[in-house]
């Protein structure tokens, strides 16, 4: 009693840290409100500024003159150099950086999709202060975070396929958009981008598409005229495959050029420039101040001024970064910036200004990156504290047998660690090269429990002390998208292994433990659920086909299925003797699916949390048929219909599991014993198996989460539960539905997984259970931290976060409701019945 209520006190403290820790690293750092507005410092050099940013092109290419020649010449021709990304290389993070000098972290994997206005200051903000026409075509992201400041917006066509070539649109729209006379005009092309997305940058379709995108290029700029400043960049590189989001090389470094009045000509400086450094350059050029948030120094070098007026520039810079650093950096951070601004009113010479100006702004920018999102001291401190509350689980339930495993359990999360950051930064097919390798030697452990189960149940049992980290710690310590395959490839080993070993070894002998189907019957039911549990095992998202989508009434069809498996809390001869019982409770749940439809959101969320708490009233009354039906009645409320799909096979496959492991259990047991022999205390799973049970409880609950996803994907979650057709929604409600959606359905879960099982291995799995996503929650919030760098890896992990807990939570909600304070059953009970009636 007093261990699993500690355990839920600890669960509940370590969803309060990873929450904090998540959203200190996601949350966008915040933007220091009342800085100065400062004047310009020089005036108007630019007549008409042109920025052109050609989407995804790496550095590499842009040189090449066999593919680009145009592009190529044009780097030699005028100023230009490297300019490298933001660590975050995502298109959405560069807008950010090239509007406001701030750079774009985590939070992008949110915006990247669905961007958002910035309350950061921008030269576009302040170019609609001082009246100045700025008009942005081709990505919309420039009009979503920019959007009041923009005179006027040509944004590419949506809705289209990532492989569509409308480059034709984009520049008949930038055309159109020059015949207006803007003051400013951002020109960015995303189709380069997209092509290499489908087809990789080494594919002959991009090679020919850059080719074709060059000279279209090349002829739009010579029709300008000669009193245009044109400023030509891309927003990030692209690995050889075309994804991009990673902190690496080749996916930050792009080329950069600048021409025209109010450009020096003949500068190409050996090191690469950041992406920061352009929104004071855009300001000065158009005669502004430089964006009051930016974290770097104006490119001053290249503007095409007498060195006291770049000084004057660089030196009102200071001033805006000692501002800056008056709302965010303790005084002894701001040392060097105070420094700074004595060099600027004491030194005469405009070189040393300059030089003293950029180290001062260089270090605002690292000191504000070393005290926010992933190098945030609180942050850190999370993490180190869920670590040591995941080992404070293992401990109060395993005492010193958690310390004997510790070593393996820190060495396989060290190397799922090391694995997620290095792997996707690996040059070439280098990535795909090594999950191959990996994805092989990672199942040879289940190829021998499949062609050598006994052996390997006996290995696991005999090592169980110290193996309980390995099984299934091999699979908790890898990276999300790696998770979903592995589970699932375990499930169907792990299947047929139970199907195989079950048939073997336990004939029936008597009418009592006969199974209902033939032998053949059972094989096809279990190929049934695996198949059906096969789109959200591997794919990514679009699970089902357009049909089911399209008629959702489909997926109504599927949660029948969940009725089917309601059956299985009773006996034969009970709901054949009470068919008015069964009926009764088999229509809750089918009424509460059809009602939400038309309910209003009162009686919905009323219903909901009725259903909830009678429930969890029926679990403790002993009463699980009744539970099991008020708890899919109360999800059917919050339920999509594509959700049963996903659902129904599931918990019939967890059900199938536990009538296979009980079977184990009662291997070596008598079928039954006179009167007068006395009582033997129940049977416990073996080790070997126990181990192999609790991996198979986590793959369970991981396909769960994906299935009532619907995709692998965060952004898939069901943003309108509780909702009941109502636009207004409060997300408390919302959240509190989620919530609620996969602690009901991972307890009717891991119910229906050891429900058949005698009462100390249910303890066993489930605390083993609760121990073992308590360690997921940890090793995912630490891949955030350490992996977090890349965009891919902080969205899909981000995604896989809070699930850890909940299932937790989940595993101890299952027995205290269900289980605690019950009496063990007796050895001789009779066995279970088969799942598939």
């Amino acid at each position: 009693m007093r261990r699993w209520n500690l355990a839920a006190l600890l669960l509940l403290v370590f969803v309060a840290l990873a929450t904090f820790g998540a959203f200190e690293a996601v949350a966008p750092p915040p933007a220091p409100r009342g800085l100065p507005q400062r004047p310009a410092v020089t005036q108007r050099i630019a007549k008409r500024l042109l920025f052109v940013v050609v989407d995804g092109l790496r550095w590499d290419i842009a040189i090449d003159p066999e593919l680009m020649p145009a592009f190529s010449a044009a780097l030699k021709q005028h100023t230009s150099a490297q300019i490298l990304a933001g660590r975050v290389t995502m298109t959405t993070a560069a807008v950010l950086t090239y509007g406001t000098g701030q750079p774009g972290g985590l939070e992008e994997f949110l915006r990247n999709t669905s961007a958002q206005q910035t309350v950061a200051d921008s030269w576009l903000a302040e170019a609609a202060r001082q009246h100045l026409r700025v008009i942005a075509v081709g990505d919309p992201a420039w009009s979503q975070i920019y959007g009041p400041s923009l005179a006027d917006n040509y944004p590419d066509p949506e809705g289209v396929a990532i492989d569509v070539d409308f480059n034709k649109q984009t520049f008949r729209d930038v055309r159109r958009a020059l015949g207006q006379h803007p003051d400013a005009m951002i020109a960015h092309f995303v189709t380069p981008d997209h092509q290499g997305h489908a087809y990789g940058i080494l594919s002959p379709r991009y090679r020919a598409h850059i080719q074709q995108f060059d000279q279209l290029l090349s002829a739009w700029l010579a029709e300008l005229s000669a009193d245009t400043t044109v400023i030509v960049t891309s927003d990030h590189g692209a690995a050889d495959s075309g994804t991009h989001g990673t902190d690496v090389p080749v996916q930050r470094r792009s080329p950069l050029y600048a021409y025209g009045p109010g450009i020096v000509t003949g500068l190409h400086p050996t090191l690469p420039l950041a992406q920061a450094e352009l929104p004071g350059f855009f300001a000065a050029l158009l005669g502004l101040p430089g964006p009051r948030h930016a974290r770097r120094l104006t490119l001053v070098d290249w503007l095409d001024l007498q060195s006291p007026d770049r000084a004057a520039i660089a030196c009102e810079d200071v001033e805006r970064a000692a501002a800056y650093a008056t709302a965010t950096l303790t005084e002894a951070q701001r040392t060097p910036i105070t420094g700074a601004q004595l060099a600027c009113k004491d030194t005469p010479s405009a070189e040393s200004r300059i030089l003293a100006a950029k180290q001062a702004l260089t270090h605002l920018d690292q000191e504000l990156e070393r005290v926010q999102g992933l190098n945030s001291p609180l942050a850190q401190a999370a993490v180190v504290t869920t670590m040591i509350l995941a080992l404070l689980c293992a401990l109060l339930f395993y005492g010193s047998s958690a310390l004997v495993a510790l070593p393996l359990a820190l060495l396989l999360a060290a190397s799922g660690l090391l694995l997620t950051l290095h792997t996707e930064r690996l040059s070439g097919h280098g990535p795909n090269t090594l999950r191959a390798v990996l994805f092989v030697l990672g199942n040879t452990p289940l190829l021998l429990l499949l062609l050598r189960p006994a052996r390997v149940v006996s290995w696991l049992g005999s090592h169980a002390r110290w193996l309980w980290a390995l099984a299934p710690g091999l699979i908790v310590a890898t990276y999300t998208r790696n998770t979903q395959p592995q589970a699932y490839i375990f499930l169907a080993v792990l299947a047929l292994v139970l199907l195989r070993v079950s048939q073997r070894r336990f004939q029936p002998e008597t009418p009592e433990k006969a199974t209902r189907f033939a032998p053949w019957t059972e094989w096809l039911f279990l190929t049934a659920l695996l198949a059906l549990l096969s789109r959200p095992g591997i794919l990514e998202d679009e699970f089902w086909p357009n049909l089911l989508q399209q008629q959702p009434l489909l997926g109504t069809l599927a949660a029948c299925g969940s009725l089917v498996w309601l059956l299985t809390a009773w006996r034969e001869r009970s709901w054949r003797e009470r068919p008015w019982r069964a009926a009764l409770w088999l229509a809750i749940p089918l009424a509460s699916l059809l009602l939400r439809r038309v309910a209003p959101p009162l009686l919905g969320r009323g219903a909901l949390l009725a259903c909830g708490v009678a429930a969890i009233l029926a679990a403790r009354r002993e009463q699980p048929a009744l539970a099991r039906a008020l708890g899919l009645a109360s999800y059917a409320w919050i339920s999509r219909d594509l959700e049963w799909l996903g659902l129904t096979p599931l918990l019939l496959l967890a059900s199938w599991f536990g009538q296979k492991l009980a079977w184990l259990e009662q291997a070596d047991q008598p079928a039954s014993r006179s009167a007068s022999q006395p009582p033997r205390s129940a049977p416990e799973l073996g080790a070997g198996w126990l181990l192999l049970a609790l991996t198979a409880g986590f793959c369970l609950t991981f396909l769960l989460r994906v299935a009532l996803h619907t995709s692998i994907e965060f952004t898939s979650l069901d943003f309108g539960a509780g909702g009941f057709g109502d636009p207004h929604v409060p997300f408390a409600i919302v959240a509190s539905c989620l919530v609620w959606k996969y602690l009901v359905t991972g307890w009717l879960l891991l119910d229906a997984l050891v429900r058949p099982l005698t009462l100390s291995t249910r303890r066993r799995m489930l605390q083993g259970l609760l121990t073992t996503s308590a360690a997921r929650g940890a090793m995912i919030l630490a891949m955030l931290y350490v992996c977090g760098r890349s965009y891919w890896t902080a969205f899909r992990v981000l995604g896989d976060l809070p699930f850890g807990p909940l299932y937790a939570l989940a595993a101890w909600l299952t027995w205290t409701v269900m289980y605690q304070g019950k009496p063990q059953a007796p050895v001789a009970r009779r066995l279970p019945r088969p799942c598939w009636l």
